[in-house]
């Protein structure tokens, strides 16, 4: 409520022992400035205040005392306690609670990609060997497989009247069966998915994608006779030693399969769609999936040129070469032997030999040893080096 100024009228009995009138008028107006002074709808408002405006405090530590604070020994207190609002974070003003999400965040100062972009589709580790087809593993070096029953391109074995090539973008497969690719051990017992990525399906059947085990049959499956897409199907097993796909029953059947992936988890994260189309999530180290499957087969092969794939010495009584030739990883087991052509030996005298009926010898991880008979004349334990011809392999197969 706003006070009444008062109405002082010195005439009036009682006021004569107050002095002089003058003085008294005087210093009833000072009273009435302080007095209005506290008056909130007689204080003038300032929107903003400056550096060097005080406000009114009283000083605990002296007794207190009404002090004059700087506004802006007010504003750096402040200032410690809450950030201030010109502040932003990723553009957003702190005028208000703000959250944060992988859209507004970069990977990096040198990537400004968002989270959100960088992990939009997860991927889980993928349990078979040779899985991307769009550049497969395949150390036979063939483009196309139609023996039955054999291995194909690293880890997965031909069934009968079954064909496999490869061509741009995957591997075909056609006939009447499937290819397979075997475990070592059963799966431990969780729950997998077990997923396939194809194209340009065609013919009577249906593609199929099956988990099995090699002596008590199917496990789990799916199929379709869509033209493209993905299969993909759970199960929950300790029994699981193999996996395959293929058709069952005509001879007219074919696919392009693009990638398969066996995975931990009720959720397949070998590929997801983009505008319509299916795309992979990842595509792999070709490096990694090499070294895996070299564990199981092992190929030195001449291309353009000769390719020296090992070396040794010739035997005390001159009849054989004994040659140990280096792997790039230490096979799962002891391999067998193949030789697709020529192997040609060179002495440290000059001399040159043609070499046949190869056997393996015992050398240890990380290289083969193989005894080699000689057709030729080569001095009795002198070094020498393997050769190979060109457009011709030598193969270490581990496989199961």
């Amino acid at each position: 409520m706003a006070q009444k100024t008062p109405n002082y009228n010195l005439n009036k009995p009682g006021y004569e022992d107050f002095g002089d009138v003058d003085t008294l008028n005087e210093n009833f107006e000072k009273i009435d400035k302080v007095l209005a002074a506290t008056d909130p709808t007689k204080v003038t408002t300032k929107a903003e205040p400056a550096d060097a405006d005080g406000v009114m405090i009283a000083d605990s530590a002296d007794g207190g005392k009404a002090k004059r604070l700087l506004w802006s020994s007010v504003k750096t207190a402040l200032g410690k306690l809450f950030v201030p609002l010109t502040r932003t974070v990723n553009g957003k003003t702190l005028a208000e609670d703000v959250t944060l999400t992988g859209d507004d965040i970069a990977v990096s100062i040198a990537d400004s990609t968002p989270i959100s972009g960088a992990v939009k589709y997860r991927t889980n580790p993928n349990l078979l060997d040779n899985w991307y087809f769009g550049n497969p593993v395949n150390q036979r070096g063939q483009t196309e497989y139609t023996e039955d029953t054999t291995y194909t391109i690293d880890r997965w074995w031909l069934q009968y009247d079954t064909t496999l090539s490869v061509v741009d973008g995957g591997i075909k497969i056609g006939g009447k069966w499937d290819v397979q690719q075997y475990f070592e051990n059963t799966l431990p017992n969780a729950t997998y998915t077990l997923s396939l990525l194809y194209k340009d399906r065609t013919g009577s059947d249906p593609l199929r994608l099956i988990a099995g085990n090699r002596t008590d049959g199917d496990i789990a499956q799916t199929e379709s006779k869509d033209a493209s897409g993905i299969l993909s199907v759970t199960f929950s097993t300790a029994t699981s030693n193999k996996v395959y796909f293929g058709f069952a029953g005509s001879v007219d059947n074919s696919a392009t399969i693009i990638a398969a992936k066996l995975e931990l988890g009720s959720t397949q994260t070998l590929a997801h769609k983009e505008n319509g189309v299916w795309v992979l999530n990842e595509i792999p180290d070709f490096g990694e999936q090499l070294r895996r499957c070299q564990r199981y087969l092992f190929s030195t092969r001449g291309t353009t040129n000769y390719v020296c794939a090992g070396s040794g010495y010739i035997s005390v009584d001159g009849t054989e070469a004994i040659i140990v030739v280096p792997t790039p990883v230490s096979l799962r087991a002891t391999p067998v032997c193949m030789v697709n052509g020529i192997l040609h030996v060179d002495t440290s005298y000059g001399e040159g030999v043609t070499v046949n009926n190869v056997s393996l010898l015992n050398v240890g991880n990380g290289s083969v040893g193989i005894r080699m008979k000689i057709t030729g004349s080569a001095t009795p334990k002198s070094p020498c080096f393997m050769w190979i011809d060109i457009n011709n392999n030598l193969l270490f197969s581990a496989d199961l």
